[in-house]
């Protein structure tokens, strides 16, 4: 908790100097715009999504583990700019910071299951999905007697993200494309697999 306390006022002061720097300001404030109505039909996730305005997190839009559990506001921003983007990812370091502390508060006294006690997947087919750092991220696993898996496919978020570039970058100037790529935190290993 205390490891937390310390963590947060860092996250705090960055986004002050965020909120407050002219230059900043200037470098990302309507840079790399990306539409609301844009982001919808690209079916964008994660801080590309809610810094266009977009209400999608996968733990509030279909709570799993223990988020029903837990208490957090989706964190959005209007502009769909570079800066939104960013104000998303550091509201939601303070998110994250919270929902630590309210897991810490309810955390049952007594020993922790341990991973290797799980059961085998079942035969079948199961898919999941999970609200990664970059957004929405999908697992399906098609499994048969053998101890192997037959199929495992994932979508990473930044394969969502990657085609939002082609409206970010019109018009852009040369100087801002590092800014604007960076703005949706590619994964080029994940998109690549």
């Amino acid at each position: 908790l205390e490891r937390l306390d310390t963590v947060e006022e860092a996250v705090k002061r960055v986004e002050k100097v965020f909120r407050t720097d002219p230059l900043i300001a200037k470098r990302s404030r309507g840079v790399g715009v990306l539409s609301r109505e844009d982001a919808w039909a690209l079916g964008v996730v994660g801080p590309v999504a809610r810094g266009s305005g977009l209400d999608i997190d996968v733990r509030k839009n279909t709570p799993y583990l223990v988020y029903p559990d837990l208490y957090f506001d989706i964190v959005k921003e209007q502009d769909g700019d570079v800066w939104s983007r960013a104000m998303i990812r550091l509201a939601e370091a303070r998110t994250a910071i919270d929902l630590i502390r309210q897991c810490l508060a309810q955390l049952p006294d007594g020993p922790t299951a341990c991973c290797s006690e799980r059961p085998p997947i079942p035969v079948g087919e199961a898919i999941a999905k999970c609200e990664a750092p970059r957004g929405e991220l999908i697992y399906y696993v098609r499994t048969t007697d053998s101890p192997r898996p037959e199929r495992v496919k994932w979508r990473v978020p930044t394969f969502m993200n990657w085609d939002s570039l082609r409206f970010m970058l019109q018009d852009a100037k040369i100087s801002d494309i590092a800014i604007i790529v960076n703005s949706i935190d590619p994964c080029i290993s994940c998109t690549e697999r």
